[in-house]
Parts: structure tokens; C-alpha cells; sequence
């Protein structure tokens, strides 16, 4: 009986691993279609997220001719067209952006790789004492921990971290971080809109891009988000009436992107998409 379930298992890892590989070179236009009233005139957009610096054809010619047919109104970004991991690269990203940019309006908003390499996360310290040894401090003084004459540290989220670990997590940081301004100036300067936790308005339309914080993208652990977070980021007055989008990459908290008002959010992150099963699982 346990080799029936070895080998189900095993088919589905294979299957997974295929489905996988022939997910990451088709290219398939899905079409939405939405009424409202506070559109008045018929608009189009093309939302494009987690390309992870992936070539569909030469310098990206297959996605770009498939942009042209659609024709939108203009082009939303929500983060991960890049890969910012040991290393950073955006040189397929920066190609994609500028051929977009002459043809539609581009309008960039953060994942978490972009958020990444800007620095602001605190998942570069989140090993828990990452030196060598692998021990951790036990008692906290100060925000500092000693324990046999070892010196570590803790970060906010209370997970210890080496001395060590953190010159080179800051030496990575401070690189990535100059990266990461010479990308988003390459970007303004083809000209594309960048909404880092920013709004621009579109023909009546109001596009959000919604920078979360690291803690809202762990696996095992994530934490609800409340409305009020939302509206943080945003300064901005009453409500005028207009037809609200919110770049969001993660899909975990689409009703709180609902109660704080978005009328559309549009989110990636989870790549292939999201299966729900029986039961609310």
C-alpha cells in the first residue's frame, strides 16, 4: 500500500515539475471584462506581473506583438519583472519597459523583488544567527545577545542574526540598493510611471501602487492587514468618485483591498495561480 502512495506522489511531483516548465514559456492572453459606472467611456489595459526577466521570443517580441493587437489604453505593471535575489537583474525588464513605453502609456508598481533591492525588507536578516556556527544568543540586552563570548543581534521581527551576518547582509543591502536607483531612474527616464506607495490619475481613472511591508509576504506566518494600512500609504483627500485600480502583487488580502476601496485590484506573486479547495482550504 505505501508504494501505491510513493508512486502518486511521485507522478504528481513529475506532472508538476512538466506543468511547470511548459507554464514558463506559454504565452496566453486572458481577457476580463468589467461594468461600471464610474467609466464612462470603454477602456483597456493590460496587466502584466512576475515575468522574473523572462523572454517570450527575441527581446521580448512574442509578448510585444501581443501587447500591440490588444492595443490598451496603457500598460500596469505589478511588480516581480525582475529577479533580485544573491544577484540582481533587470536588463530583460529595462528592454520590455522601454519598448512598452514608446507605444502606451506604463504605469510600475512594486513586488517583492523590487521591494528587495530597494532595501526596505528585513528578510535579509531573517536566518536566525546565520554564522557559521549556527548558534543564537539566548538572552537579549539592549538589542544586543552574548553567550559565549559570540555577539549577535536581533532584528525587529525578534529572530537573532550574527555580527557577521549583518556586515554582510548590509554590504549586499548597500549594493542592491544602488541597483535599485539606477533601475528606477532608468525607468523614469523612458517614461514610465513609477508608483512606489504613489497614485497617478488616467483619463479618470486612479492607479495605486501599494508597497507591503515584508511581513505580509511570509509563507507560514502572515498577518492580517486591516484597511487603515492601505490608506497610510496614500495621502490623499475625499473620495472624488474616480474608478479605482490597486497595483497589490499579493492576492492574500483582496477583501481588505476591497473595503478600503479599490473597484478593481489587480495582484501576481503566486505564479500559475491559486487553487482553492473544498472548505474554505
Amino acid at each position: 500500500m505505501l508504494w501505491v502512495l510513493v508512486l502518486i506522489v511521485v507522478t504528481i511531483t513529475v506532472l508538476g515539475y512538466f506543468r511547470s516548465e511548459y507554464e514558463k514559456e506559454a504565452l496566453v492572453v486572458r481577457e476580463y471584462r468589467m461594468n461600471t459606472s464610474k467609466i464612462r467611456v470603454p477602456m483597456t489595459f493590460v496587466f502584466l506581473s512576475d515575468l522574473h526577466e523572462h523572454d517570450f521570443g527575441n527581446k521580448n517580441q512574442r509578448l510585444i506583438e501581443e501587447i500591440e493587437t490588444v492595443n490598451p489604453d496603457a500598460v500596469l505593471i505589478g511588480g516581480d519583472l525582475i529577479v533580485c535575489k544573491k544577484e540582481v537583474f533587470t536588463s530583460v525588464s529595462e528592454g520590455l519597459c522601454k519598448a512598452l513605453s514608446e507605444k502606451f502609456p506604463v504605469y510600475y508598481a512594486n513586488g517583492n523583488h523590487e521591494e528587495r533591492m530597494r532595501g526596505d525588507f528585513e528578510e535579509v536578516y531573517r536566518g536566525k544567527c546565520d554564522d557559521a556556527s549556527g548558534e543564537c544568543g539566548k538572552e537579549s540586552h539592549g538589542g544586543e545577545t552574548v553567550e559565549g563570548g559570540k555577539e549577535s543581534y536581533r532584528d525587529a521581527s525578534g529572530e537573532g542574526r550574527s555580527k557577521k551576518h549583518v556586515e554582510v547582509s548590509e554590504k549586499l543591502q548597500k549594493k542592491r540598493r544602488v541597483e535599485y536607483e539606477r533601475y528606477i531612474g532608468y525607468l523614469k527616464n523612458i517614461g514610465v510611471i513609477y508608483l512606489s506607495d504613489a497614485f497617478a490619475d488616467f483619463k479618470g481613472v486612479r492607479i495605486y501602487g501599494f508597497n507591503m511591508d515584508y511581513k505580509y509576504y511570509r509563507k507560514f506566518r502572515t498577518p492580517k492587514m486591516d484597511e487603515e494600512y492601505i490608506s497610510s500609504k496614500f495621502h490623499e483627500g475625499e473620495d472624488d468618485g474616480k474608478f479605482r485600480i490597486l497595483l497589490a502583487h499579493s492576492p492574500l488580502f483582496t477583501k481588505t483591498y476591497a473595503k478600503w476601496g479599490a473597484d478593481l485590484a489587480l495582484s501576481g506573486h503566486f505564479h500559475g495561480g491559486t487553487i482553492r479547495l473544498p472548505f474554505g482550504i
